[in-house]
């Protein structure tokens, strides 16, 4: 399998920003205007409707869709580029969701729907109403695909051409958060760092995605056994496709920088402070001395207490004896994150 991941001490989320992925990919998209307020504010509703129609399998039978209701004509054609062309100027009320391609999964209903309740409530608000306050994404349980079904929320607005920076711009921005939360599916990682697919037109969904690896990885969310076949996928993908391999590499590089500037900081503070009756704080479980706050106890990272120099993947997984999730001793052998811990400080009078 290809190489592990070794960060030391784990189990404090990675803190990254949102934005940016470890790498920066570019792409050739023309960034659309917002949605032209004016024109909404200044509408005169004439009543119409869309009545939209659509083939629930590829190269099925064209059906009138029943989910998606009472959009109106004009306001559809203000937010979509692609209603304006095929409904608006056509004086047409009838609209046809794009087919699929070849190549490409169809779009399920519900987020087809999502966009056009979206672009209703702009229409009812007279602006480009908010993803984040006035129009939540979807958040299913946390055991279930939550990442799915926002990336088919983005697939239909582009495909209805919403302007990228009223909608998906937005909804990219949530998702940062959201990868925390849910663990992407492999498939779609794959998809996403396919430069011919259609996920090439958001390129900062590299970031959601080895941001939601990286931080399921690092929270221990991965070490049981039900989780061994998406790790040795997911190791294929890594020796498969070398940018996400490398995204996650740099991940592990940040995480480094960050708990040994953590460390720094505290022995900084310590050092001018009187430390009688204290523990210099090696105990304390709201230091940011083992990776920024939370599991800070001096016995819980890599059992330094008992002088052990491995890092806490190995001593606590054993993932590198047993074989489960090791991606082979790259990472363990050019990240570990010992230094910060020794010498170890003597103990307190009453012990540990």
């Amino acid at each position: 399998m290809a190489d592990e991941f070794d960060t030391g001490c784990r189990g404090v989320s990675n803190g990254f920003d949102g934005g940016a992925g470890a790498s920066e990919p570019q792409v050739d998209r023309p960034r659309a205007d917002r949605i032209n307020k004016k024109r909404l504010e200044g509408l005169s509703d004439s009543g119409k409707v869309l009545q939209i129609f659509y083939r629930p399998t590829k190269g099925g039978p064209l059906v009138e869709c029943k989910e998606i209701k009472n959009v109106p004509r004009e306001v559809a054609g203000i937010c979509s580029d692609l209603i304006d062309k095929k409904v608006i100027l056509k004086g047409n009320t009838i609209f046809f969701l794009p087919d699929a391609k070849k190549d490409e999964d169809p779009i399920p209903i519900d987020a087809w729907k999502f966009v056009f309740e979206w672009i209703t409530k702009c229409g009812e608000m007279m602006t480009d109403v908010s993803i984040k306050d006035d129009f939540p994404l979807p958040q299913p349980p946390e055991n279930e695909d939550g990442l799915g079904p926002i990336i088919n929320i983005l697939r239909a607005a582009q495909k209805l051409r919403v302007p990228y920076d009223s909608f998906q711009k937005f909804v990219i921005k949530q998702m940062m958060p959201l990868s925390r939360k849910y663990l992407i599916r492999l498939d779609l990682v794959k998809k996403i760092y396919d430069p011919t697919s259609e996920y090439a037109a958001f390129p900062e969904l590299q970031g959601v995605a080895w941001t939601s690896i990286f931080d399921h990885w690092y929270m221990y969310k991965l070490e049981s056994e039900e989780w061994d076949d998406y790790m040795e996928e997911l190791s294929d993908l890594r020796l498969a496709i070398e940018q996400l391999d490398d995204d996650l590499k740099v991940a592990i590089e940040k995480k480094d920088d960050a708990l040994k500037a953590a460390r720094e900081r505290k022995r900084a503070k310590d050092v001018g402070e009187d430390n009688a009756g204290r523990d210099g704080g090696w105990n304390n479980t709201e230091s940011e001395a083992f990776g920024g706050g939370g599991v800070t106890d001096y016995n819980a990272c890599a059992q330094n207490a008992a002088g052990v120099t491995t890092n806490d993947y190995d001593m606590g997984a054993q993932n590198d004896a047993s074989g489960n999730g090791d991606w082979a001793e790259e990472m363990n052998n050019d990240y570990q994150h010992n230094s910060g811990f020794d010498p170890a400080p003597a103990p307190p009078a009453g012990g540990w």
